[in-house]
């Protein structure tokens, strides 16, 4: 899955269920209530279809460089294509960014067009999503969150996710440069504690992604948060039978400690 998505019946059933909580509980948080509104009422399932009418041939791929607000919100709420998983739309959070001051934008501004989003301001889209999947007597699911940074109104950064079979993670990330380096920071702190969570892999990747964007001390934290857990990681990988996922951590793992001069003995984190 490439998209976000709320409109299975299962992720309908869910937020009913959610729905129905909220109106009796005083203590459901307003999140969790917004989402099942969302979700109940279909509202922003309909986006994609809407934009696509105004804008035949649009581009939903992503991620998309270049891409303006708009299109990066339509191609979010496009239809899932893994028809053996739900996602479930966890966090949908659009704002306006000047400096150090972040506006939140409500969607449904957008949307209706009562706000026109203008290639003189900066964005960034911070989402989250779950996704879950039963084959036969077997379930699972996982939950990540990501983000896209818009400067003058065009994606130039992004940290995507994006689900295939069995809720299987893929992960596309293109480190922020210059100015919007503080940007994406940001992003990444205003999205702790949305239960996302990077692989052994991904970490070393991201150091890989941030020495092409010229960030050598990020780079290195990378390499130092994934030797963190190298051992242990690997460990659960190879017991777990993961083959694939153990060589890939390895692959990238030499690749970063040989773009930064490192020895594999003496990486390891104190």
């Amino acid at each position: 899955m490439s998209r976000l998505y709320a409109g299975r019946k299962g992720v309908r059933r869910r937020a009913a269920a959610t729905a129905l909580a909220c109106a009796l509980s005083p203590v459901a948080t307003a999140l969790a209530c917004a989402l099942a509104s969302l979700a109940v009422t279909g509202c922003a399932s309909g986006y994609y279809e809407e934009y696509g009418a105004q804008h035949p041939g649009f581009d939903a791929q992503l991620p998309r460089l270049g891409a303006s607000l708009p299109e990066l919100l339509a191609a979010l709420h496009a239809p899932d294509r893994v028809e053996t998983i739900e996602a479930e739309l966890a966090r949908l959070a659009i704002f306006e960014v000047a400096g150090e001051r972040w506006r939140e934008i409500p969607f449904d501004a957008i949307r209706s067009g009562s706000l026109l989003p203008s290639d003189a301001s900066d964005y960034a889209v911070l989402v989250g999503l779950h996704c879950r999947f039963e084959q036969g007597l077997e379930e699972g699911g996982t939950t990540r969150a990501g983000f896209y940074l818009l400067p003058g109104n065009r994606v130039a950064a992004y940290d995507h996710y994006a689900f295939r079979d069995r809720c299987a993670v893929s992960n596309e990330f293109l480190a922020a440069r210059g100015a919007l380096v503080p940007v994406e920071r940001e992003a990444f702190a205003r999205l702790a504690g949305y239960g996302s969570r990077i692989t052994l892999a991904q970490a070393y990747r991201r150091g890989l992604a941030y020495l092409e964007a010229g960030r050598v001390a990020d780079a290195q934290a990378m390499l130092v948060l994934g030797e963190r857990s190298y051992r242990a990681s690997a460990e659960g990988l190879r017991a777990a039978g993961h083959s694939e996922a153990l060589a890939d951590a390895e692959r990238m793992r030499e690749a970063l400690m040989r773009a930064l001069g490192v020895e594999a003995a003496g990486a390891h984190a104190p």
